[in-house]
């Protein structure tokens, strides 16, 4: 059986438009590449909308992969839009229901779709051998909620080093895209022993992906700014209690004034 007509416009190019007078000579690019592995980056997923071959409730889970190491216990990840980082390397979206006929799928959307890895300092460097991509892996889960999910496919999206279009951005500020694009990923089924069977696929996702370089010093300011504001709110909830109990005091002189005097 072959995967019915997903219904998505053609992307056109995905590249981002970098004037080619200021793209750094092959030398230049070289000696920028290898400071990667020097800073923290964020990676940026959202998952835009997806549609799957068949009918049902799905999830997607996405994990950081790399090549070099096993060790994801420095990464961490932020839930948007919560604008907290917590330590984990896996993020799951929420479900979302695929509607339609099986021949003929209509898009679905997840809530929780938006998510940012930073990777750690060293994670990425610039060779073959330290190639850090992120797994997708597509969920089905049963209407009688009967168990936690069946894995139904999977699809790989490169962070770090890209082989293809988008090129990365090297002379990026921090908190500047290196680069930002949209791409459709195929969910390839997972199950099955026939050969025939192994490259088919459950469905597809129109995602956006964005890798840039952390930036400490305006991450600080923000910090800064909200510590600022916490402190101007107390003050202000302070104050407000001090008048709170000043005026109690001075109603209560004023309905008993005898009292007052005593």
């Amino acid at each position: 059986m072959t995967s019915p007509r997903i219904p998505y416009p053609e992307l056109k190019s995905s590249r981002l438009d970098f004037p080619e007078a200021r793209t750094p000579n092959p030398h230049l690019m070289s000696s920028q590449a290898e400071k990667v592995e020097h800073m923290v980056l964020e990676f940026d997923v959202e998952v835009l909308d997806a549609v799957f071959n068949k009918p049902g409730r799905y999830f997607i889970k996405m994990t950081i992969q790399s090549l070099a190491t096993k060790d994801y216990s420095q990464i961490m990840l932020r839930k948007w839009p919560a604008e907290t980082y917590y330590k984990d390397y896996e993020a799951l979206t929420s479900v979302a229901t695929q509607k339609g006929k099986e021949n003929e799928p209509e898009l679905c959307a997840f809530e929780d779709k938006k998510f940012t890895f930073r990777l750690p300092e060293g994670f990425c460097k610039h060779d073959r051998n330290h190639d850090v991509y992120l797994l997708l892996e597509a969920f089905s889960l049963p209407s009688d909620m009967s168990s936690t999910g069946q894995k139904c496919g999977e699809g790989k999206v490169a962070i770090y080093p890209r082989t293809n279009a988008p090129r990365t951005n090297y002379i990026a500020a921090p908190g500047e895209d290196m680069y930002r694009h949209t791409q459709v990923v195929s969910l390839l089924r997972t199950s099955g022993t026939k050969p025939d069977k192994a490259e088919m696929h459950c469905g597809r996702m129109r995602c956006q992906f964005a890798l840039r370089e952390y930036d400490g010093i305006e991450e600080k300011k923000k910090r800064q700014k909200e510590e600022e504001r916490r402190r101007r709110l107390k003050e202000q909830r302070r104050k407000e209690e001090a008048d709170k109990k000043k005026n109690a005091q001075e109603e209560k002189e004023l309905a008993n004034p005898f009292q007052a005097r005593e």
